[in-house]
């Protein structure tokens, strides 16, 4: 029975839990990997909520012979350029930064999978990556205000005290 790495490619926890047959497997966080049999992978795909965590970017194959195994469940066709698109986070900078063209980027993100989005936009904030015209075209695609995640996000750094400090918040009535 061949095992097959599954690799998680989002910063939330991902699980698959399966009564019928036993199975249940959590990534706790991105770039976790756990193990899943080919044979139980092949039954699992038929849920729509597991072929929905590939096909959208949050799950993926980690094996040297990925192709052959993508094309087996059914995510990909043979001889056929990957449908599936997952971006590293260098790839995820070099799109946000100046030197990719605005008609470049949009087409790029017109390809990517929800959930790739979603991962493009939290590395955003987190990075604090605002290229006006990219988050703009963000917006009008998720619409997720990149501008105001990093300014709520800066707004809350600022209101929790620092551990180990005893500084209190307090509020005025």
């Amino acid at each position: 029975m061949e095992k097959i790495k599954i690799k998680s490619l989002v910063s939330h926890k991902v699980l698959i839990n399966d009564t019928d047959k036993r199975i249940k497997r959590t990534w706790d966080k991105k770039g976790a990997i756990r193990a899943i049999s080919l044979e139980d992978l092949e039954e699992l795909v038929y849920d729509p909520g597991v072929e929905y965590m590939f096909r959208e970017g949050m799950l993926d194959i980690v094996a040297p012979n990925k192709e052959e195994i993508m094309i087996k469940l059914g995510f990909q066709q043979e001889g056929e350029k990957p449908e599936i698109i997952i971006l590293s986070e260098e790839e995820m900078l070099k799109l946000m930064r100046e030197t990719t063209s605005v008609s470049a980027f949009r087409k790029k993100i017109n390809e990517l999978p929800r959930e790739q989005l979603r991962e493009l936009i939290n590395f955003c904030v987190d990075k604090e990556l605002v290229s006006y015209e990219k988050v703009t075209i963000l917006k009008e695609k998720t619409g997720n205000d990149i501008i105001k995640m990093i300014e709520l996000k800066k707004a809350d750094k600022e209101k929790t005290p620092k551990e180990g400090s005893n500084e209190v918040n307090t509020r005025s009535v």
